[in-house]
């Protein structure tokens, strides 16, 4: 969670199912946080990816799905 673009590039990489699962394991791991930079820090990086990826991308449709997930 400390570096959000890498993740993000992770997710970008890793099979559907797994994808999923690490999108559930993300959201519980924000939903534990205390503290709320963190996940604010992450938030605007998948925002800065998810504008910064083409219209109708892979990069853009998995950081919607991450920032849908995550509820941000």
């Amino acid at each position: 969670m400390r570096q959000p673009r890498e993740t993000i590039a992770w997710l970008g990489k890793v099979l559907a199912d797994r994808r999923a699962r690490a999108l559930e394991l993300l959201h519980e791991g924000f939903d534990s946080l205390e503290e709320d930079f963190a996940e604010e820090q992450f938030y605007a990086a998948a925002r800065a990816t998810y504008w910064a990826a083409p219209e109708g991308s892979d990069q853009r449709t998995l950081t919607a799905s991450l920032i849908e997930k995550l509820e941000f």
